[in-house]
């Protein structure tokens, strides 16, 4: 069975970003990580946004 592509979004400075991250790896998911405080991220996350 496929997996989902699973994005994760959050900051290195966020405990429950790391929590997640470890949870995710712990259990054999793939994720792709985006730092939301970098600031050449702005723009793919903006892309994401609806409104």
């Amino acid at each position: 069975m496929n997996q989902p592509k699973i994005y994760l979004y959050g900051s290195l400075r966020c405990i429950h970003c790391e929590n997640a991250k470890k949870w995710l790896k712990d259990n054999g998911f793939n994720y792709e990580y985006m730092d939301v405080d970098k600031l050449e991220n702005i723009n793919t996350i903006k892309s994401y946004n609806v409104n």
